[in-house]
């Protein structure tokens, strides 16, 4: 404690992930265009993709996860939880969509990469904004 001054906290922890990274997956959703976004994908990181099944779902936008068949299955019942739903491919696949290709054939809609895109790096930030 510091006398004489206020410590404020902004507990990320409480959001329903338990993460930041909420804001990031809805930013970029809410960037897209709304008469026409019924899909979103892209590839799993540490509870961003459950950020897009729990932001998704109540919007009635399906939400696919682009995950390695060797992912760990905590991860993917974390995955489908919120309402996504997830596809398997191979790890060198895997690596190639998320690092060159950033789209999966068969989805059509914005593929939202947790790290590289620019609307969820958006979003993340304006936990600053409070």
């Amino acid at each position: 404690m510091i006398p004489g001054r206020e410590i404020y906290l902004k507990l990320e922890n409480l959001q329903p992930i338990g993460s930041f990274k909420l804001r990031g997956a809805l930013n970029a959703m809410r960037a897209a265009d709304p008469g026409t976004l019924k899909e979103v994908s892209g590839p799993p990181a540490p509870a961003t993709w459950r950020r897009g099944g729990l932001g998704s779902t109540p919007a009635g936008i399906k939400c696919t996860v682009v995950v390695p068949d060797n992912a760990a299955t905590a991860k993917l019942n974390a995955i489908t939880e919120l309402g996504a739903s997830i596809i398997k491919i191979h790890p060198a696949e895997w690596f190639d969509l998320v690092l060159h290709r950033h789209q999966y054939p068969g989805l059509s809609g914005p593929f939202i990469h947790p790290a590289s895109d620019r609307r969820v790096m958006a979003g993340q930030g304006t936990i600053g904004l409070r």
